[in-house]
């Protein structure tokens, strides 16, 4: 296996931000919920408020594949 010579982004952000002394925003969103626009308007305002990444999640078909956290929402998709 050969050794990786250039950092991909996320690692770029991660030792930028371990050179600073800074540690990571990175929050979770589920995208749909509740609706594609609403989604889009809040990882633009993460964005626009420091977040140094976005976790995009993707809501399966079966709520229970989530797990019960997920499953106990009310307004699961």
């Amino acid at each position: 296996m050969s050794a990786i010579t250039s950092p991909n982004a996320i690692d770029k952000v991660f030792a930028d931000l371990k050179a600073s002394g800074e540690t990571a925003l990175i929050p979770f969103m589920t995208m749909g919920d509740p609706d594609l626009e609403t989604s889009v308007s809040l990882v633009q305002a993460a964005e626009a408020a420091g977040a140094h990444m976005i976790e995009l999640g993707v809501p399966y078909s079966d709520p229970l594949a989530d797990g019960p956290s997920f499953s106990a929402l009310p307004n699961a998709l």
